[in-house]
């Protein structure tokens, strides 16, 4: 991994960074890529092969599961393997992003395509927003309880996702943008996204000027939630974490989902002390008002504790 404000000469490391203007790129390799001043670091691939891209997509694919493993923290209860949210955004985009997100699915991490960014993303949007409108609410049901089930992997292989005239639709638009690239096998890793087991991975954004209220981190959090389905535990650290109580209160607590065993028998105890450590008043009333009991809660002990940690 590269600091941009660290990387220094490999033969002089008391030098300044790295630094090149464009025009020293006139004579570089067609496939030369420059490095985005946005970034503040770059984690640097090496597979062996010059002007070749794609040979990090699967050091990045358990890069990524590596991290969203999550880390050792020790909280109220002890300690425990504390998740890690991962996202991917995706924006144009060709076929090596089209190998990044199915990577990123198959390990469960959920993938927002921006829309009219062009390419992979615009195709992406289209092709979600179609599945939408013809898959029915009960099939939408049916394939979220399903998800987790090992019954899918029979279910993907037999079902085709997109029927012969949309196919030829997407086949049409592969080939127009991406020339000379091998439309089957990106056709195939399409229909391997959109598989119902992937399905409730998949969210799009659109950027709207004129709308401040739709926002790309409210769309990123309603895209994790969706990726954790019915671990309420996690939907819930989810709005803690980002203090959103709206989405808690209109997303998390609802009718549906507090009839279902009880939220599935979570138990709200530490997430009660996180919130009250972060001063959360609006999530502590929301846990009050959805029948946390407090007076069993606030016992000598954790009042002593409270106390010490505030």
């Amino acid at each position: 991994m590269l600091s941009k404000k660290t990387t220094k000469y490999k033969d002089d490391p008391g030098t300044k960074p790295i630094s090149y203007e464009l025009n020293m790129l006139k004579n570089a390799p067609e496939k030369s890529t420059l490095l985005d001043p946005n970034h503040t670091h770059f984690i640097l691939v090496d597979n062996a092969k010059l002007n070749e891209f794609g040979g990090e997509v699967d050091f990045r694919s358990q890069l990524e599961s590596r991290i969203a493993s999550g880390i050792l923290t020790t909280t109220n209860g002890g300690k425990r393997l504390e998740p890690i949210p991962i996202i991917q955004v995706v924006a144009g985009g060709g076929p090596i992003t089209l190998s990044n997100v199915l990577s990123a699915v198959e390990n469960a991490t959920p993938c927002i395509f921006i829309d009219e960014t062009g390419r992979l993303a615009d195709l992406m949007c289209d092709l979600i927003e179609f599945v939408e409108k013809t898959t029915t609410k009960d099939q939408q049901q049916q394939q979220l309880k399903l998800s987790s089930s090992s019954s899918l992997t029979s279910m993907n292989s037999s079902r085709q996702i997109f029927d012969s005239n949309k196919k030829m639709e997407i086949m049409n638009y592969l080939a127009t943008k991406f020339k000379g690239k091998d439309h089957k096998k990106m056709y195939e890793q399409i229909e391997r996204i959109f598989s119902p087991k992937y399905k409730h991975l998949l969210s799009t954004f659109v950027i709207d000027v004129k709308d401040p209220n739709i926002s790309i981190d409210l769309v990123i959090l309603r895209a994790l939630l969706k990726s954790t389905q019915e671990n309420y535990r996690a939907q819930l650290e989810l709005a803690l974490t980002w203090d959103r109580v709206d989405i808690a209160r209109n997303f998390i607590f609802t009718p549906e989902k507090a009839a279902a065993a009880n939220f599935g028998g979570v138990s709200l105890d530490e997430l009660m002390y996180l919130a009250i450590l972060k001063n959360r008043l609006d999530f502590v009333k929301l846990f009050i008002k959805n029948g946390f009991n407090l007076k069993k809660f606030l016992t000598l002990r954790r009042l002593i504790k409270l106390y010490n940690s505030v």
